[in-house]
């Protein structure tokens, strides 16, 4: 895996990074949106919390083709000015075993 921040990239090189993906892992938000340029069949994980569960990803993902997933994340305390998909605790463990089970199917 490779941490990116599609914030910091130019759109050429989104594309690319999105494009070459047979796996993305994202915090919920407009980054996940680049799955625009992945292969069909891509496996996206959507990180979230309770409070911030939207089907945005989710409907673009399916009519992309791709595998969706989200996992329920604990936020912990947000800063002020933050923002609401900020300081999350991932579990890794689960986002493990999600990658696990989709390679078995």
């Amino acid at each position: 895996f490779e941490i990116i921040r599609p914030e910091t990239l130019g759109l050429r090189e989104q594309l690319e990074m999105f494009g070459n993906a047979e796996i993305v892992v994202g915090v919920i938000g407009a980054g996940l949106t680049n799955i625009l340029a992945a292969p069909g069949g891509t496996l996206v994980i959507e990180l979230t919390h309770s409070h911030s569960l939207r089907v945005n990803i989710e409907v673009l993902a399916g009519m992309l083709g791709h595998r969706f997933t989200r996992l329920m994340c604990r936020r912990v305390i947000q800063e002020p000015g933050s923002a609401a998909h900020s300081n999350l605790i991932v579990p890794i463990d689960k986002v493990i075993e999600t990658i696990r089970e989709a390679d078995r199917r």
